[in-house]
């Protein structure tokens, strides 16, 4: 029997390749693996997996985000592998950002046996529950010395509940430390032995891990009593975060405010804009619209209702505060997201099924509201507004880039928000559309790292045209992952737009920046050449820095397949000064 009585390398492999084939058979089909030597009976296992899809990169950081892209693209759940010590610390930005953005991770590290621990022993630290209470489920695999049926049954089961968990209740991360002893290299005919040992096992044996997911139990009595809520208050107000929507769940928002003639008041980054509906309630100028102090005195809502993540527009936050009125909450986080106080209802978990089911029982209103009426108007002139103030500047500005972008995205293409800047000029003037492009960011905790390698996990993830749009910092912070990019170049279709501003745009934005000797340390000011950068990696490059330039070039770059650089470089102190003249002006 191959699994009593075998050697350390044996056992190793044995234990690794029951754990991997669990995770595939469990659905996970993309495996992230940064190469190493404690993981190495993990790696080799995975070898021997027909259909599993292996993607390697030297930095943990960096395919951990690659992974997330992965994710997101796909909403599957997808496996990271690494060696022990600081390799599995490594993961923990990208972690975070998937456990605060509900999206399915299994990250598997490899550890040292238990007496290697706490003795000195080279790359040995603690890594029991190292990502601490930020994931779904954790689970240690102790160094075996022998695998019996027994052992073997409890990794498959763990592997099971690490997948499923990642997706059910709430996705996010899922977290298996599992320890080798060594020796654990295998000659290539000692691994073909075992493997056609471990399939005549087996089929003997039908010992698999079935977990069936079971949906939200949504009551008809809850349903009836939103219904209530909502057809017996006046003002009602629908309000969309930032997060990834399916077509179903857009559709039924816009059925939605039509039914309640509620203004659907939505973030740029929610893609609202981009989808061919009946969107003639929709209103994407919130930050404009909410600028409006006599506005915002008029219009003080009835009723609040809120999908998905918590809006990020300071101003919209601060309209809500204000106007003390009650608030309903559909979000799939159990944790009850809101900055909100006062009467709040929350529906957590399957909010697309929940949303589905209001609209079906909703009588449609069929008078006209003015009050609706007065916010679609307000789009028109904040729309009216920004494009001719757009038109008096001849200097190629930030908004400029976004709202060309914007306007050049082709149909079924994806678009992905870089923090800070980018997606703030996004949200603010990107123009609505009837054409379906998928949006993505990394909004859950807004870091600027890993956004390049995020999105080239959503590109091998999709067979879509994916145009990145990032600053410079942002894309020097995550330089190395343009190492991937010569591998996938040919199955890829990619648009890296980088804003070369010279370093942290946003930090000229506030008061502090301007003190004697702190631009610096607030703005990270950089001198790189992006042309001889985008070079040695081997990857084409472009750019623009006027206004022609820009519109003559973004035709091409929606054709096509590979990888492009498009260095976007704006009028410095013009960017600065025209953002601030145009609030000024708004604010009289």
């Amino acid at each position: 029997m191959i699994t009593e009585g075998h050697k350390q390398e044996v056992v190793s492999y044995i234990t690794a390749k029951t754990l991997i084939a669990e995770l595939f058979s469990c659905g996970v089909k993309d495996f992230c693996v940064s190469p190493g030597y404690r993981n190495s009976p993990l790696i080799s296992a995975l070898a021997q997996i027909p259909g599993a899809k292996i993607h390697s990169h030297i930095d943990e950081r960096g395919i951990a985000f690659f992974a997330l892209g992965i994710a997101k693209a796909t909403s599957a759940p997808v496996a990271l592998i690494c060696t022990s010590g600081t390799a599995a610390a490594n993961y923990f930005p990208a972690l975070l950002e998937a456990s605060y953005g509900h999206t399915p991770l299994v990250f598997i590290t490899a550890d040292r046996p238990q007496e290697l621990l706490d003795v000195g022993a080279n790359q040995s630290m603690d890594q029991i529950k190292l990502f601490g209470s930020n994931i779904r489920f954790f689970s240690h695999i102790p160094a075996l010395e022998s695998a019996n049926e027994n052992l073997l049954c409890h990794i498959k089961l763990v592997g099971a509940k690490a997948v499923n968990q990642s997706k059910f209740p709430l996705a996010g991360p899922t977290h298996i430390n599992i320890a080798f002893r060594e020796p654990f290299f295998l000659k290539e005919d000692e691994v073909q032995k075992i493997e056609k040992e471990l399939l005549e096992k087996s089929n003997e044996n039908n010992n698999e891990t079935l977990i069936y997911e079971a949906p939200p139990i949504i009551h008809d009595s809850h349903i009836k009593d939103l219904v209530i809520q909502l057809t017996t208050k006046e003002k009602v107000l629908i309000a969309v975060g930032p997060g990834t929507y399916s077509k179903e769940e857009i559709s039924n928002l816009c059925a939605l405010s039509e039914k309640l003639k509620a203004p659907l008041l939505a973030e740029a980054s929610s893609g609202l804009g981009f989808f061919t509906a009946d969107k003639k309630n929709l209103c994407l100028r919130v930050e404009t619209i909410l600028s409006d102090r006599e506005f915002i005195k008029s219009h003080n809502p009835g009723l609040i209702l809120r999908y998905g993540a918590q809006l990020t527009s300071k101003r919209f936050i601060d309209f809500h505060k204000k106007s003390l009125c009650p608030t309903i909450i559909f979000d799939e986080n159990s944790q009850t997201r809101s900055e909100v106080v006062g009467k709040i209802i929350f529906l957590n978990g399957g909010p697309g099924a929940a949303l589905k089911k209001l609209v079906a029982a909703l009588p449609p209103q069929t008078t006209e509201s003015e009050w609706l009426t007065d916010f679609h108007q307000a789009e028109l002139n904040a729309n009216k507004e920004i494009i001719q103030y757009l038109e008096s500047e001849t200097a190629l500005t930030e908004w400029h880039i976004a709202h060309a972008i914007a306007s050049s995205l082709k149909n079924s293409s994806c678009l992905f928000l870089g923090n800070s800047m980018p997606i703030r000029d996004f949200d603010f003037l990107a123009p609505s559309f009837e054409k379906y492009v998928r949006v993505f960011s990394n909004r859950a905790l807004s870091g600027i790292d890993g956004l390049l390698s995020t999105a080239l996990g959503i590109a091998s993830g999709s067979d879509q045209l994916i145009n990145l749009l990032i600053g410079d910092i942002s894309f020097l912070h995550d330089i190395n992952t343009l190492t991937l990019v010569k591998r996938m170049e040919s199955k890829i279709r990619m648009n890296f737009f980088v804003i070369n501003n010279g370093g942290g745009e946003i930090f000229r934005q506030i008061p502090t920046s301007n003190s004697p000797g702190l631009e610096s340390l607030f703005t990270t000011p950089q001198f790189f050449e992006l042309k001889s950068l985008a070079k040695g990696f081997g990857i084409n490059y472009c750019s623009a820095n006027s206004q022609d330039e820009l519109f003559s070039l973004l035709p091409s770059t929606q054709e096509g397949r590979g990888v492009n650089i498009i260095e976007l470089i704006p009028d410095a102190q013009r960017n600065t000064t025209f953002r601030k003249e145009f609030w000024n002006r708004i604010k009289k």
